[in-house]
């Protein structure tokens, strides 16, 4: 799992919010529970939007003021009992959206030491372990 993750375009932090997803017409309200600058995971009850389908997605970051309203494309749609997952790529992240993105990926990664696959490797963890006293060292100085 470790090598999987990198060898990701985008690292993937974890994102439990609500998401609506507007797709021919029809809205579907979907849970999201990761996130990258490339896309977003989502888990949906009842018929998902098909794969390779474009979508409206709006949600909220815990980091941003406002609903971020995207567009992405479909890429997968995997089936378990009742609920889809979802995995949708982003058509395009303006610059505004991109940062908001950014904000949010970071403060889950350095602040809170999270990632959505963590690796195995003792030199991973060993840099994530100084790089989280560094910034709590800071944060105690301000």
């Amino acid at each position: 799992m470790g090598l999987l993750r990198l060898l990701r375009r985008f690292p993937r932090v974890i994102l439990e919010t609500p998401v609506a997803i507007a797709h021919d017409g029809r809205a579907i309200l979907a849970q999201a529970t990761d996130i990258s600058e490339g896309g977003v995971a989502l888990i949906v009850q009842g018929t998902p939007p098909p794969e390779g389908a474009t979508v409206c997605v709006s949600f909220k970051l815990p980091t941003s003021p406002g609903a971020l309203d995207l567009s992405a494309r479909v890429i997968h749609v995997m089936r378990s009992g009742d609920d889809f997952y979802l995995g949708l790529q982003f058509a395009r992240l303006d610059d505004a959206a991109k940062k908001l993105v950014r904000r949010y990926i970071n403060t889950r990664r350095f602040l809170f030491g999270d990632l959505r696959a963590p690796s195995s490797s003792p030199i991973v963890g060993q840099r994530m372990t100084e790089r989280l006293r560094r910034l709590r060292r800071h944060v105690a100085l301000m």
